[in-house]
């Protein structure tokens, strides 16, 4: 997975979304655009996710390996699909916004 510092191209994705109605723009703002190729892997079972992830065009496939080695397809994941934790991204988020007293 790689980053795109195209700014409009995360604009135009973002407006024909709902994240504008979701977020604010300070949030918007620090949002990133990233690009997988088919095959990428985003994440694995157990990994510990910093950032939340919004699936904005394309779609991805969640897939668990059994123990014979064998993949099986869960499901598969279409805008604006998330992933990551979303409790702990708010919690990062309100936690980033709080000024002290």
């Amino acid at each position: 997975m790689k980053e795109l510092h195209d700014r409009t191209l995360l604009h135009t994705l973002m407006q024909n979304s709902p994240l504008p109605d979701i977020f604010d723009t300070i949030t918007l703002h620090e949002m990133r655009l990233y690009q997988a190729e088919k095959g990428d892997i985003l994440c694995s079972k157990g990994d510990q996710l910093h950032h939340m992830y919004f699936i904005l065009k394309g779609k991805i496939k969640i897939f668990t390996t059994l123990p014979n080695g064998k993949s099986l397809l869960l499901r598969f994941n279409n805008p604006l699909a998330i992933i990551g934790d979303v409790v702990k991204s708010v919690t990062s988020c309100i936690h980033h916004r709080t000024q002290p007293a």
